[in-house]
């Protein structure tokens, strides 16, 4: 018998959302590909679902960005037997960003549809999971974040990580601006001490940039859009710096962030220093990554004790690598096809 999947994906423009990459297409192809065929999986908008006859429906975030939305594609998992399972990795109602909080708005009242309606709620992280159990009308499953092998490659770029000069790499969207303003604090400090010594290479964060000496803007070439596979290739070919760093101010949003940029980092070749905050509470000190508190001293001091250290450097991205590859991601496959199973055989 052939298992039909439908899964609804948040997009932007013609192209899946870096968060439907990340967290839906990923897992999703790789379920296909392990099941032979015998599990067929389809990427649809809410339209098409019940011409598909599915025997499971996903959906994300704000792919179904109205309650009416969420209702309509109940009312065809009723009818056709399907069961629901909505995936969400943002606590999207603490939004610290005042732009993304008016952008999401409107859209808060599909999500909380969504969790209450979902057979399953796949959350990314246990905080987030806590946070969705007061509303999802059954427990969150924790999914947590996991690289696929076939999308990030070895660094092709020039290996920044030797010389004179330690080279820091920080990226993210446009909610971390705060927290670039930290790091700017740090490498201030850090240009006291020693002038030219610390460079800070960002892709992202924010759409103004201050001018300061220490501070390089890797501008994403617009051919990039919003494709998440095009940004992965085209960053890998950046090469490895020093260090990838991650600070991330304390927040109900942030707590419930996942610790995926330290496994971006080490599939770039970077040992991580982060933020000591909920996000990273899973990781090793000085074994997965590296922690600083959240002030600018402590970053500036945590960034020279990196940079200063190779042994420690070494012993940390040896430990992070371990975090990603082909058993780690297909571990994570195996975890959500046997929630597929469990919730199918509830129907």
């Amino acid at each position: 018998m052939i298992m039909r999947i439908a899964v609804i994906p948040e997009r932007l423009g013609g192209v899946l959302s870096p968060c439907g990459t990340i967290r839906l297409s990923t897992f999703f192809d790789a379920i296909r590909d392990a099941t032979h065929g015998r599990w067929e999986v389809r990427y649809l908008v809410a339209e098409e679902v019940e011409a598909f006859q599915p025997h499971v429906i996903v959906w994300q975030r704000v792919a179904l960005p109205t309650s009416d939305d969420v209702a309509a594609v109940v009312k065809v998992a009723k009818a056709v037997g399907a069961t629901m399972i909505y995936d969400l990795d943002d606590n999207l109602f603490e939004l610290d960003d005042q732009f993304e909080r008016r952008v999401y708005a409107g859209k808060l009242e599909a999500v909380r549809a969504s969790l209450q309606a979902a057979d399953q709620v796949w959350c990314s992280t246990p905080n987030l999971a806590g946070n969705s159990a007061g509303i999802s009308r059954s427990p969150p499953l924790l999914m947590t974040n996991a690289l696929d092998p076939g999308l990030w490659v070895t660094a092709g770029g020039p290996a920044l990580v030797s010389g004179p000069v330690s080279r820091l790499l920080y990226m993210g969207t446009r909610t971390h601006a705060a927290d670039l303003d930290l790091l700017n604090e740090a490498m201030a400090l850090l240009e006291r001490r020693a002038p030219g010594r610390y460079k800070l290479d960002v892709v992202g964060v924010s759409s103004h940039y201050g001018e300061f000496p220490w501070l390089e803007v890797l501008a994403i070439p617009s051919h990039i859009g919003a494709s998440y596979p095009a940004f992965v290739h085209w960053l890998c070919l950046q090469g490895a710096r020093r260090l990838g760093v991650a600070p991330l101010l304390r927040s109900r949003f942030n707590d419930s962030k996942s610790n995926i940029k330290v496994l971006d980092y080490a599939a770039l070749g970077m040992p991580a220093l982060v933020s000591d905050v909920p996000a990273y509470s899973s990781l090793r000190v000085d074994m997965d990554c590296m922690k600083s508190d959240n002030s600018a001293l402590a970053w500036a001091t945590s960034i020279e004790r990196a940079c200063a250290d190779e042994a420690l450097t070494s012993r940390v991205l040896s430990s992070a690598t371990s975090l990603i590859g082909e058993r780690v991601f297909g571990d994570a496959v195996r975890l959500r096809m046997d929630a597929i199973d469990r919730g199918l055989s509830r129907v």
